[in-house]
């Protein structure tokens, strides 16, 4: 199942989300304690909008991962048998009636053009060393390994043969600019700390598809998102595999219609 970390859902922001199943987990603190009321009303608040809400606290999921993980999978289960009418993708009004526009993104292509060292250098490199060896270079946005073997002669094997080779983790933010990045900052006439918006953004994972050293495959469409009607940025963020962060934005219109788009 697919769940997303710190997900909006009408007025509050849940730990984890799977929006198949409508499926809310919350992993409460010590804080928490505190806070029994509010908690009650939130969850009730969500339950109003289908979305079932399971806790564990801190402790167990420290303590006891072996069975939060066994009793998370059995409350799965027993939603899949039962699962909701209308999947929701979250942040919806409790009065909205009847569809929404579903939206998804899918990545089609990504390009690199920097380089790091060049093959020359690599070769240069490695014949000052009488040993066999190898180099990783970067050159015009193709990863190239050189080798040299006992001998002193030469191999060179291109790693990225396609362009998905070069994405470690990809993710979409279906509502980008809802949330300002607030800092604070001491006013030096008051001596006194005040919230800012720095004018940015927070990107939010709604999203997201990433390799692990197991699993080194990429999901290249997101899963359809539910959008009220109007006009929305979205954001998607790619982030290759030297860990270099890119980010493109697109600014689009979303209809009354019910169906897909």
């Amino acid at each position: 199942m697919k769940f997303t970390r710190q997900k909006p859902l009408d007025e509050y922001i849940v730990d984890f989300y799977c929006s198949e199943l409508m499926l809310a987990i919350e992993i409460d603190g010590d804080s928490h304690a505190e806070q029994v009321e509010y908690d009650q009303n939130r969850t009730l608040s969500l339950n109003q909008l289908g979305i079932e809400v399971i806790r564990y606290a801190n402790k167990d999921v420290i303590t006891n991962m072996d069975g939060v993980y066994s009793d998370l999978l059995k409350k799965i289960k027993y939603r899949q048998k039962k699962p909701p009418e209308s999947p929701l993708s979250g942040g919806l009004s409790r009065n909205l009636s009847g569809g929404l526009a579903k939206i998804a993104v899918e990545l089609t292509d990504f390009s690199v053009f920097y380089s790091q060292d060049s093959i020359a250098n690599a070769e240069a490199a490695l014949s000052a060393n009488k040993k066999a060896g190898s180099k990783i270079v970067v050159e015009k946005g193709q990863i190239v390994k050189i080798s040299k073997d006992a001998k002193g002669e030469f191999k060179r094997d291109v790693l990225t043969k396609d362009w998905t080779d070069w994405i470690d983790y990809w993710a979409v933010d279906f509502n980008f600019e809802s949330k300002r990045e607030i800092i604070r900052v001491k006013n030096e006439e008051t001596e006194e700390w005040e919230e800012r918006w720095t004018g940015d953004y927070i990107f939010e994972n709604e999203w997201q598809s990433f390799r692990t050293k197991k699993d080194r495959s990429l999901e290249l469409k997101s899963v359809f998102h539910e959008c009220k009607p109007g006009r929305r940025k979205i954001a998607v963020k790619v982030v290759d595999i030297f860990g270099n962060d890119t980010m493109t934005i697109a600014d689009i219109s979303v209809g009354n219609s019910g169906g897909k788009k």
